[in-house]
């Protein structure tokens, strides 16, 4: 039982592949149409390219996969704070990792990762954050 867990993939695998592209372009559209950033703003202070920026606009990167509210909400809070300088930009990393903790706890990723693989029932590694 226990080979097969390591041959599955890891959160942050899901993660990295499915919902880090949604939580920058959500927070890409979030700065755009809420706080007036133009492509290259948003693209210099996420550390993208102006390319990733527009695929983020237009749906073609970073797809819809929903999210809890709470994960809404800290996307809102950090765009937010990107957009008032409050937050430098190496810190932006640690906050974005937060909110990939959030989804972990609260069982997003977990469902997402149960429906592409064969999953034990009693796998809580996601929810260890």
């Amino acid at each position: 039982m226990l080979s097969k867990i390591f041959l599955m993939k890891t959160p942050c695998e899901i993660i990295s592949t499915h919902f880090l592209p949604n939580i920058r372009s959500r927070l890409t559209i979030e700065l755009i149409e809420n706080f007036n950033f133009s492509q290259k703003q948003v693209s210099k202070k996420l550390g993208l390219t102006e390319a990733a920026v527009s695929q983020y606009i237009s749906k073609k990167r970073g797809k819809e996969i929903k999210l809890d509210q709470k994960t809404e909400k800290a996307i809102k809070i950090l765009a937010e704070k990107i957009a008032k300088g409050k937050i430098d930009d190496i810190t932006i990393i640690p906050e974005i990792c937060n909110i990939c903790l959030i989804m972990r706890k609260s069982g997003t990723i977990c469902m997402f990762h149960k429906q592409f693989e064969k999953i034990p029932d009693s796998c809580n590694i996601c929810l260890r954050g």
